[in-house]
C-alpha cells in the first residue's frame, strides 16, 4: 500500500509559489536537518543508555517527545532514525529492571516510573510523526489577475504537484527554492531554453 500523505491547500496567488503548507526548502532547512538529527540522535542514545543516570534519560526523552510534536524537522529526524521502535526497546528493558512494587524505597519507585512516562510520552511522539511519511505540494506558475479569463476561469497556468520526504533522506527529498525560481524564468520567457541543449547539475 502506498505511505500516508499530506495533502496541501491551495495554491497561492503568487506565481510559482508553493501551497499554504510552507515556502520551499532553502539552505536554512538543510542547516535546521542537520542540528535537529544530532540533537535527537543525542537523546535517543541516552534514553537507551541504562548506563545515564535516571534524571539525565528522563530529561532527554521529555525533550525528546516535546521537539517531535511541535517541530516537523524533528519530527522527520525521529522518524529516519527508527525512533519509536527503539524507544519501545527501551521500554521494554526498563520494565525489566524495575523496582519490586513491596520494596520500601519509595523514592526509586518514583524515579523509575517517571523516567517511564518520559520514554512512553516520547515514543507516542515518534510512532504518531511515523505516521506521515510524505507531503504533495502545489506550486502554480501563471497564476494572476491577467491569466483569468472574463468569466473568471483560469487559462494559461500550470500547476505542478511535487511528492516531498523529509531532508534527512538527502537533498533530493525536497523541493528547492532554486527549483521554483527557475521554473518562473521558464514560464516566463520560454524562449530562453528553446531550441536548445540543457544540462541539469544535480547538487
Amino acid at each position: 500500500a502506498p505511505p500516508p500523505e499530506r495533502l496541501g491547500g491551495a495554491a497561492s496567488g503568487m506565481s510559482g509559489v508553493a501551497d499554504a503548507d510552507g515556502a520551499v526548502a532553502d539552505e536554512g532547512d538543510w542547516y535546521a536537518a542537520l542540528v535537529a538529527g544530532e540533537h535527537v540522535g543525542e537523546w535517543l542514545e541516552t534514553c537507551e543508555n541504562p548506563e545515564r543516570s535516571a534524571g539525565r534519560r528522563e530529561r532527554a526523552g521529555r525533550s525528546l517527545a516535546a521537539k517531535v510534536a511541535s517541530d516537523r524537522v524533528y519530527a522527520d529526524e525521529a522518524t529516519e532514525a527508527g525512533a519509536a521502535a527503539r524507544l519501545e526497546a527501551a521500554l521494554a528493558s526498563l520494565s525489566l529492571a524495575a523496582p519490586d512494587a513491596t520494596s520500601p524505597d519509595a523514592r526509586a519507585r518514583q524515579t523509575h516510573a517517571s523516567l517511564r512516562d518520559a520514554l512512553e510520552a516520547a515514543r507516542a511522539a515518534c510512532e504518531e510523526a511515523s505516521g506521515v511519511v510524505a507531503s504533495v505540494r502545489e506550486l502554480a506558475f501563471g497564476l494572476s489577475e491577467r491569466s483569468r479569463s472574463d468569466r473568471g476561469e483560469e487559462k494559461n497556468v500550470v500547476r505542478v504537484r511535487v511528492r516531498e520526504l523529509a531532508l534527512g533522506r538527502g537533498v533530493g527529498a525536497k523541493l528547492w527554492r532554486a527549483a521554483s525560481m527557475l521554473s518562473d524564468r521558464l514560464f516566463e520567457d520560454p524562449a530562453f531554453v528553446r531550441g536548445q541543449s540543457v544540462l541539469e547539475l544535480g547538487a
